[in-house]
């Protein structure tokens, strides 16, 4: 399922302004009734808060049982303030439709505010009936999209949903992704997303690593936030100084040799770990990336028989830990790089955030900027990492997701 949630906000000339952190809680009651159902149509949306006409709901749900929300909870009493304002589900990984007594394997998510940081979405384990009530949360802070209590995070300039555009989303059995859209209302603003991302269901060892470890769960966490996405060959933020980009990949409760009793990745969007790059003495065993890295740039449509042009879809690899070495000193994830279900790059600055992509075979996809390629990173010696310096940080990654439910 897709959907984009316009909101009502007089700066994009709805007919409520929204420049106050009480509305908060009922943007955030109604995405959630989004997601997990009991909001179908977009006539189902609270015309107060959001732009029925102009929003989308679109495609199949996912299959039963593998969004539910059995003992996570969302904070409904009135007298709490809107800043505190949170909610939590789980999602089962894909192989539970496969064998849904050994692969019952599933990860949390938890999206919360405060007064400072707009949205703070995390993957956890588990949760708790509190705010920032995740365990092994990644990105392991408790406050922004990326980082708390920072003044670099991208998520400190939309504090209340007057900066919110829109929330684009994807809901299906093995991708979750949500996407805030605050650059319309200035390029100073970020767009940022955030994805719960299955790896490949291999029966043999997740049946038994399930079954020796209660964590054990192949779900990948992404975050992203970058400005100017949706203009094409331009140079994102590269400045060090204010709200910054930034990539973030990384699992929780991970079980390799050296790491029996399990292990999270740690996060950093100041340094240039997780944007993949390597170097003669590169050992990072603590963070990960994908590959291809989000310093690579996709070239643009390939030739078809007919004469017409294609556009590539490149499945992506999750990278455990990065490093020219072996191990990179330490074995942290016996999955190793096993390939993200349901998530590929094509060519950079090809499709825009929501367009409808179909193949050749007829399935649908939905397009999403991610982040500008080459060295995407907060430190300035990041944004020189890339593979062509002309072509610094100018062009948009673009991630393809099915729009389909399963």
């Amino acid at each position: 399922m897709y959907f984009k949630l316009v909101t009502n906000s007089s700066a994009y000339g709805g007919s409520t302004n929204m420049n106050y952190a009480s509305h908060k809680r009922y943007v955030f009651s109604d995405l959630m009734n989004v997601i997990m159902g009991s909001i179908t149509t977009t006539s189902g949306l609270d015309a107060t808060y959001f732009n029925q006409a102009a929003s989308i709901i679109t495609g199949s749900r996912p299959s039963t049982g593998i969004y539910h929300q059995t003992n996570a909870y969302h904070n409904t009493s009135s007298s709490d303030s809107s800043d505190e304002y949170y909610f939590q589900f789980y999602k089962r990984h894909h192989g539970y439709l496969q064998d849904n007594t050994n692969a019952d394997m599933q990860r949390a998510f938890t999206l919360d505010t405060n007064s400072t940081y707009s949205m703070i979405p995390r993957m956890c384990t588990n949760v708790s009936n509190s705010k920032n009530g995740g365990s092994n949360r990644f990105p392991n802070s408790t406050g922004g999209w990326l980082d708390a209590s920072s003044s670099y995070d991208p998520s400190i300039n939309g504090t209340t949903p007057y900066y919110w555009q829109s929330i684009e989303g994807i809901v299906n059995d093995k991708v979750f992704m949500l996407k805030l859209n605050c650059s319309q209302y200035s390029t100073s603003y970020a767009d940022m997303i955030f994805m719960m991302v299955d790896q490949e269901y291999q029966s043999n060892y997740d049946n038994y690593t399930r079954a020796q470890f209660p964590y054990h769960c192949p779900t990948v966490a992404i975050a992203h936030a970058e400005f100017n996405l949706e203009q094409n060959n331009t140079v994102g933020r590269t400045s060090t100084s204010g709200a910054r980009s930034g990539n973030l990949f990384g699992k929780v409760q991970m079980y390799g040799k050296d790491y029996p009793n399990g292990s999270n990745h740690s996060d950093s969007y100041s340094s240039y770990y997780q944007t993949g790059f390597y170097t003669t003495n590169t050992a990072y065993s603590s963070y990960a990336s994908v590959f291809p890295p989000s310093w690579y740039e996709v070239h643009g449509r390939s030739p078809l028989a007919n004469g017409d042009k294609g556009f590539i879809m490149q499945p992506l690899l999750f990278v455990p830990q990065i490093g020219l070495t072996p191990t990179a000193n330490s074995h942290r994830d016996y999955k190793e790089w096993a390939r993200l279900i349901g998530l590929w790059r094509t060519a950079d600055d090809s499709f825009y955030s929501g367009e409808r992509v179909v193949d050749g075979d007829g399935n649908a996809y939905r397009a999403f900027r991610a982040y500008k390629v080459s060295g995407q990173n907060t430190s300035s010696d990041g944004y020189t990492y890339q593979w062509q310096y002309s072509q610094a940080h100018s062009k948009s990654a673009v991630y393809l997701l099915p729009e389909g439910g399963t």
